[in-house]
């Protein structure tokens, strides 16, 4: 295992999240995973003999890759997410994000389904969020769990979650303590709820600033896999039943940044104490994507899925029957 590790570092070094989860599986198949794992920590940590000495940027033939071209991605989410990218999830203020990403820590931490959608195996997750107290988060927490016929129990140590302090990613003291977090509990998927939060102060119209402050956060949680939540511009949040894109995403450098995304609008206009009804577009650097209309029914923590031509094909239908039924009554 060790040499294993080793080798996978000369060809991974820059890339810390891939380095992490294909290491990790090399020390869970070791039978000294105590060694192999360690290893695998002063690597990342840059203090061991094969971390040093190394020419930077030299790459690997080209041959090498053939194994990769083949080899399948390391689902989180089945065709929704991978554990190989960042992950962003946008949506207007209000959007239910909060909900949606408790909803998806749960799934993860459980090994049950999410939005309909298969988990490949449970993830210890970590939840950071500065849109709730822990009073508020227990609660949906709760829901969620009840809607799958669970409780508390079930998370069985899997979910660790943050309300109190939230990191500001401009803090290396901070960020020591998330990567810290990160290791001690075997965390395999950081949440960060907002984003917007841990960037307090920058300049967000500076793309190549944002993009290198999204990277210092995914090389402090490495070798979990980062997924951040966003607001989207106030233009876009105007719009209904509209498909959005990366740039729709508040600021600039996070849209470019993102490896996969999960991107909501409202497909209607809020009602108090009705459903909520969203346009979703997700999709990925792995070539996965589609196009849903989300129902949350937030009283019951009911969630329910379709697909974008199927609803267009109802709505249709509905629009001819109201032309119909007008008709009959002039006639």
């Amino acid at each position: 295992a060790t040499e294993q590790i080793e080798i996978l570092w000369s060809r991974h070094r820059n890339d810390r999240i891939k380095f992490g989860t294909e290491a990790a599986k090399i020390a869970a198949s070791d039978g000294n995973t105590a060694q192999a794992i360690q290893i695998l920590r002063g690597l990342v940590d840059g203090d061991s003999e094969a971390a040093k000495g190394k020419v930077r940027f030299e790459g690997i033939r080209g041959e090498d890759l053939e194994h990769a071209a083949d080899s399948e991605p390391d689902w989180m989410i089945r065709d929704v997410f991978t554990m190989d990218e960042p992950a962003v999830i946008g949506a207007a203020m209000k959007g239910c994000k909060t909900s949606l990403l408790v909803d998806k820590a749960v799934a993860l931490a459980t090994g049950s389904s999410w939005l309909g959608f298969k988990i490949e195996r449970t993830r210890k997750v970590l939840f950071v969020t500065g849109e709730a107290n822990c009073r508020r988060i227990g609660k949906q927490l709760r829901a969620a769990l009840r809607s799958r016929g669970m409780s508390f129990g079930d998370l069985q140590g899997n979910l660790r979650v943050e309300a109190i302090e939230f990191p500001a990613v401009t803090s290396e003291a901070d960020l020591r303590g998330l990567s810290r977090t990160i290791r001690s509990h075997g965390i395999e998927v950081a949440i960060i709820d907002p984003w917007y939060r841990s960037i307090q102060g920058v300049d967000t119209a500076r793309m190549n600033e944002v993009g290198s402050l999204v990277k210092r956060l995914q090389f402090a949680v490495a070798p979990a896999v980062l997924v951040l939540s966003h607001h989207i511009t106030k233009a876009a949040a105007r719009e209904r039943n509209s498909a959005l894109g990366l740039e729709d995403l508040t600021g600039a450098g996070l849209g470019e940044a993102a490896g996969q995304w999960w991107l909501s609008s409202r497909a209607e206009a809020y009602k108090p104490n009705a459903p909520h009804q969203f346009r979703v577009l997700y999709g990925g650097r792995e070539s996965q994507g589609g196009e849903l209309i989300v129902t949350f029914d937030e009283q019951r923590w009911e969630w329910s899925t379709t697909s974008i031509h199927e609803h267009e094909s109802v709505r249709d239908l509905e629009r001819a029957a109201i032309r119909a039924a007008d008709q009959e009554t002039k006639l």
